[in-house]
């Protein structure tokens, strides 16, 4: 009937909320606008209905903006991803009944350490992720951390994810695991390597 949830669209994200949720990153670094330009591409992908999943990886030096534009990405899911649960609730295979969300990969690791794997699953699962400071960890620990982080990539081929590290990618390949940096580049994704940018903040 009209007006069933059947027949209507899809919730849609707006280029109004878009740039309301992008409010205040603002900086005139070419590196930093690259950044920014990804992100509203990648959450722009991820309110189309019919655009595949990808990945974004915001990789390099601290201080440029990965984690504030990662969780400014989460917001824009979040009140997202409401709107399409309410569109699709109920219907067979429904992609949008996991939320998923923002992650630190460092507090990951010492939940493993204190025997947590359970949460993993979901990391596999979730339509959308953010795992922020991949490579922040213990150097002592990486041989866990690094195989565990390997695990859930592998599974989040078809599925929204945002990375971060401090590591350029470069780095990433050495001191962590050449296979990690090779899942950045794949999947139609795209990363944005920032090393050797001053910390803005240091300005």
């Amino acid at each position: 009937m009209p007006g069933s949830a059947e027949l209507r669209e899809p919730a849609k994200i707006t280029e109004q909320r878009v740039n309301e949720a992008f409010r205040g990153f603002e900086t005139p670094h070419p590196i930093a606008s690259q950044m920014l330009q990804e992100a509203r591409r990648f959450v722009f992908a991820m309110g189309s209905g019919s655009h595949p999943s990808y990945w974004l990886s915001l990789v390099g030096s601290s201080g440029t903006g990965k984690t504030m534009l990662s969780r400014m990405i989460t917001s824009v899911f979040l009140r997202h991803i409401e709107g399409l649960r309410d569109e699709h609730r109920g219907t067979p295979g429904d992609r949008y009944s996991r939320m998923g969300g923002f992650m630190s990969w460092p507090l990951c690791v010492e939940r493993m350490l204190e025997g947590d794997f359970g949460f993993t699953r979901q990391c596999k699962e979730d339509w959308f992720l953010v795992l922020d400071d991949i490579g922040a960890e213990n150097e002592k620990i990486r041989e866990l951390s690094t195989s565990k982080l390997f695990a859930i990539l592998n599974e989040r081929q078809h599925k929204f994810t945002v990375l971060t590290c401090n590591y350029g990618l470069a780095d990433i390949a050495k001191r962590m695991d050449p296979r990690i940096a090779s899942r950045l580049l794949r999947h139609g994704g795209s990363v944005v390597d920032s090393t050797g940018v001053k910390d803005f903040n240091l300005r």
